[in-house]
């Protein structure tokens, strides 16, 4: 059995961090993982919520928005900007700019997958401070400058 904790980074050229997180919450879906997806605000829960009933047409990923009264939760994948752990997941995608999450919370996840941003420099610094945070956490890190997939405006 390995536990080796991994975090995969995928180059960003052009802003289409949304659709790569749509893709990515598919792929884990259809191998039978379950996904949580961490936002900073419910607002953002909303808009990502959105994308993903739209971004395919053929697609359909079973997910949820969960909050601290979510309860008993049944679906694959959660999109949250809570960190509360009543939801038991196997990746973590990370579609916010600053990974303030605890340690502890982090490590909870076998793989976490996250994004190098390099549409300007601010989301470039962000980018290398989020890598930073797992590095430190204890991740094995890796690092991609193509995505395992094309990405199709919606």
């Amino acid at each position: 059995m390995n536990n080796e904790k991994k975090a995969i980074f995928y180059q960003l050229k052009s802003p289409v961090r949304d659709l790569c997180v749509c893709h990515f919450a598919e792929m884990y879906y259809e191998q039978g993982k379950k996904v949580f997806i961490i936002v900073d605000t419910e607002g953002r829960a909303e808009s990502l919520d959105r994308v993903l009933w739209t971004f395919k047409q053929s697609s359909f990923i079973p997910h949820e928005i969960i909050d601290e009264l979510s309860a008993d939760i049944e679906v694959p994948v959660v999109i949250s900007a809570l960190t509360a752990k009543n939801y038991e997941a196997d990746i973590l995608i990370v579609a916010k700019n600053v990974l303030d999450e605890s340690e502890a919370f982090l490590t909870s996840f076998d793989q976490v997958i996250d994004f190098a941003d390099q549409t300007d420099e601010s989301s470039t610094l962000q980018s290398r401070e989020r890598y930073r945070v797992l590095k430190d956490a204890g991740f094995t890190m890796e690092y991609f400058d193509k995505l395992p997939f094309s990405i199709k405006s919606y």
